[in-house]
């Protein structure tokens, strides 16, 4: 039986996902024109989409959320610097990837890694006292290079290890990781899903 209140949640959540659907749509469209875009507007390194970016508004963009819902497998990112990325979603084992692709996961500040992906990094690559040596704080990545030359980053989210990332802590870190790759001349990067 229909109440009143019920139809009434009903209208409200059609308008809610015809107005989702815009959304989505609009942002489908920017994803698309990203990509036309890219090839005609070489001229100014702070343009994005024809709008002009300076000083503090400079922020790094992307379409990554919207276009991951749109085009799962396979997607091109417009960054600040004009550059194209990729990003590929895989089912494998990360560690059967190529020695190339760094891999990353995120870790307490106290580094116990007892179980899951971290334990598996743990057994994976061992190094948990060059770790301890870096002196990791939140915030903080730590970088360990096995003896097959494969790299790990260890990305200092949360305090305990039974505590709760923030993501202003993920944030931190995630700006640390790309300085860090920057520095080891790393361009690929593979991480638990």
């Amino acid at each position: 039986m229909n109440t009143p209140s019920k139809k009434m949640n009903k209208s409200k959540q059609t308008k809610e996902t015809l107005s989702l659907e815009k959304k989505i749509e609009t942002q489908q469209k920017s994803c698309d024109t990203s990509s036309k875009n890219e090839k005609n507007s070489s001229s100014n390194d702070n343009a994005i989409d024809g709008k002009n970016i300076q000083g503090s508004d400079l922020k790094i963009m992307s379409y990554a959320n919207v276009c991951k819902v749109i085009k799962p497998k396979i997607e091109k990112i417009r960054t600040i610097e004009e550059r194209t990325c990729y990003l590929i979603e895989i089912d494998e084992n990360l560690f059967n990837l190529p020695s190339d692709v760094a891999l990353a996961h995120c870790v307490a500040e106290d580094l116990r890694m007892g179980f899951g992906i971290a334990g598996e990094f743990k057994r994976y690559f061992g190094g948990v006292g060059q770790l301890f040596d870096q002196n990791l704080t939140v915030g903080n990545v730590g970088v360990v290079v096995n003896e097959r030359s494969e790299t790990a980053f260890y990305l200092v989210t949360k305090q305990y290890s039974g505590g709760k990332p923030t993501l202003q802590s993920l944030s931190i870190a995630l700006k640390s990781l790309l300085v860090k790759m920057k520095a080891l001349n790393l361009t690929k990067l593979g991480i638990p899903k």
